[in-house]
Parts: structure tokens; sequence; C-alpha cells
């Protein structure tokens, strides 16, 4: 759980970009078994989420979208959703770039 909070703690840059990618991977890949010990850095995820939709990387975007749908059916209650609202655009705006550019192996992850 360390290493995904760190990961995503990283600069986004070229050199971290991998590293953020597993982290988002197992943040998705987790987050549901680890509930109580990582709902508590939500908020920190969210900067994070705000920053790889704001990159032009379309598999960061992708990873970013299949977490924060990891962590929405995690939730257990209106109030850990609604935290999420403002990501909408940008989750459509990613699944629209991966139509637009055939890319069928970003859009199964989103």
């Amino acid at each position: 759980l360390q290493f995904i909070v760190q990961g995503l703690s990283l600069q986004l840059n070229d050199q971290n970009l991998s590293t953020i990618e597993l982290s988002l991977y197992l943040l998705s890949a987790v987050y549901c078994t680890a509930y109580d010990e990582l709902k508590e850095g939500i908020p920190k995820y969210k900067e994070c989420f705000a920053q790889y939709f704001n990159s032009d990387i379309l598999s960061l975007r992708a990873k970013t979208v299949k977490s924060i749908n990891e962590i929405l059916s995690s939730a257990l209650n209106k109030k850990e959703t609604k935290q999420f609202k403002d990501f909408m655009y940008k989750i459509l705006e990613t699944t629209k770039m991966c139509l637009d550019r055939h890319d069928n192996e970003n859009l199964r992850v989103c």
C-alpha cells in the first residue's frame, strides 16, 4: 500500500510515468480489498487524478479513469461518491479520445 501512495506522489515526468501507471493499476486492483486503509488518501488521489487528466498521455488518463471507477465501486455512501463528480467531464473526454484515436487497448482500460 505504501508503494501505491509513494508512486502517486511522484512528479509526473517520463522517468516516473511507469511507476505512476503501476501505482494507479495497483490502486484500482486493491482498493476494494484495502478500502479502510486507502480511503483516507482520497483527497491526495483527487489531486493526482486532476494532474493526470491534464496530461496528454492517454494511457495515464485511461488508468486514472479505471482507478476512479474502482474507488466509486467501493464507495459506501453518497458523500464519498460526490467527491468525484468534478471528474465526470474528464472521464467522458478520455473515453472519447480513445474512441477518436481507435485506441482499443486504452478504451478497454477505461
